[in-house]
């Protein structure tokens, strides 16, 4: 027995030729529109030019706006609620676990605690209250 190999050439299916890029299939992003393009913008033959900080501010017009809502311009953005503010360490700086009911004092751990009650003095305590802008009146 001989067997002769099968030695016709099947013709391969071929693929559909690949896009170049930013040619991408309709199909394969629907959310893309064509024609858009952004009105800020700006064409200097083939690169963008995009507005800097100092041109948004000027092409805003802040007048309008109420001093509570955060703009471009303003430097202090209201706190978040989400999140409860953090608590630091009015001595460390560390974050603080613990808050001392005597003195108001936040500390860390038990060694600051021991020198809040040890080596501060009572204008210290006030001093580190103001600080964290808390003053209150210590207890005796």
């Amino acid at each position: 027995g001989f067997v002769m190999a099968d030695t016709t050439k099947k013709k391969r299916s071929t693929p559909e030729k690949k896009k170049r890029k930013g040619q991408e299939d309709e199909s394969q992003h629907p959310f893309k529109k064509r024609g858009w393009l952004n009105p800020n913008c700006t064409f200097r033959g083939t690169l963008r030019s995009w507005p800097h900080l100092k041109q948004i501010i000027q092409l805003e017009n802040y007048a309008e706006y109420s001093p509570n809502i955060p703009t471009y311009s303003s430097i202090e953005a209201s706190n978040s609620v989400m999140y409860p503010p953090k608590k630091y360490c009015d001595v460390t700086g560390l974050p603080a676990k613990y808050t001392d009911p005597k003195t108001n004092l936040r500390y860390a751990s038990f060694e600051v605690y021991h020198h809040i009650h040890g080596h501060l003095s009572s204008e210290d305590v006030e001093r580190f209250l103001e600080l964290r802008n808390a003053q209150t009146k210590l207890k005796n």
